[in-house]
């Protein structure tokens, strides 16, 4: 399931601790104790503030090997499918890029069912799981950060 995400179009590392604070103040302390992020070793995932966050909030960071995909397998198969469902192609400007993915992780988290998750949509089968969302449902927030505004 998605908890968080932004979209920019720059890549400054602003951005990815934004992600992080989105989503520590959408679940306020109701992650897992052995909630774990994982990332490619981009410069934004090395760097000593992102590192420093992740934990000063009990986040371990798992990254993948240099050019090893197979680590990162589910999130290399989201947007596998993501590219593949989207179809890209279609959109013209930034603002209907961030338009579709909110549509589309809408979509994924909550309509979309998959098979490894027993034919459920992936907030059905943490329903499944949880009592904790089941009783109070957490929705995730989507940030538009337009940088050319900003």
């Amino acid at each position: 399931m998605i908890l968080a995400w932004q979209i920019s179009m720059s890549l400054d590392l602003s951005f990815v601790i934004k992600t992080v604070h989105l989503l520590l103040d959408i679940y306020k302390g109701e992650l897992d104790l052995n909630v774990i992020l994982h990332s490619d070793q981009g410069s934004h995932y090395t760097s000593i503030p992102y590192q420093t966050l992740l934990k000063e909030n009990g986040i371990r960071q798992s990254m993948s090997r240099r050019g090893n995909c197979w680590d990162n397998a589910p999130q290399e198969s989201f947007y596998a499918i993501l590219k593949t469902e989207l179809n890209l192609q279609e959109i013209k400007t930034y603002e209907g890029l961030v338009e579709r993915f909110i549509e589309y992780i809408n979509y994924f988290n909550y309509d979309r069912p998959q098979w490894t998750l027993h034919r459920m949509t992936p907030y059905e089968y943490d329903c499944f799981l949880t009592d904790r969302i089941r009783n109070n449902p957490l929705l995730p927030m989507v940030v538009y950060q337009n940088d050319q505004n900003a």
